[in-house]
């Protein structure tokens, strides 16, 4: 996994919503789906069609070690549909920690193995077409420095996105 050292992607959490861009998009600000898993029907970019519905509830299930802290879907200028999901490890220590991105890799494929098994095909998905970079950012910002991964996944249409 590589570090991301050009991002411009926020860099503390919670963010606040923005209104409505230009474009018609809008940021519904972030949403701490741990203790509040209803609010995941507020994030109108994660969809059942597209896979990050059931991802991001997988992944800010009760018992997990990851949270997540953003995401977007959408087509581009190319045609292509795209995604992002923005996540990082709960526990303070851990995500804090110098050996944070091989530690992050190590959950990473033990989530993988656990999810194969109740969702199949999404460990082939998740590592042959999605990209992981790293980048610094803070949780509740200037409290809890710590790193974040970001998955960008890209397909031919949303369809071909899910799982």
């Amino acid at each position: 996994m590589k570090e991301d050292r050009e991002s411009n992607r926020f860099q503390g959490w919670p963010f606040h919503a923005e209104e409505r861009r230009e474009d018609g998009e809008i940021n519904n600000g972030a949403f701490d789906l741990i203790s509040q898993p209803h609010k995941i029907d507020s994030i109108h970019e994660a969809t059942d069609a597209n896979g990050l519905r059931p991802l991001i509830k997988y992944l800010n299930r009760p018992v997990g070690c990851f949270m997540t802290l953003g995401c977007a879907a959408g087509i581009e200028d190319d045609g292509l549909y795209y995604s992002y999901l923005e996540l990082t490890i709960r526990y303070a220590e851990l995500a804090r920690s110098t050996d944070w991105p091989q530690e992050f890799e190590q959950k990473w494929k033990h989530f993988l193995e656990r999810a194969e098994s109740q969702t199949e095909g999404i460990r082939h998905l998740l590592e042959e077409s999605c990209r992981m970079t790293y980048r610094h950012f803070y949780l509740r910002p200037e409290i809890d420095r710590r790193l974040l991964v970001c998955m960008d996944l890209r397909a031919v249409s949303e369809a071909h996105h899910g799982y």
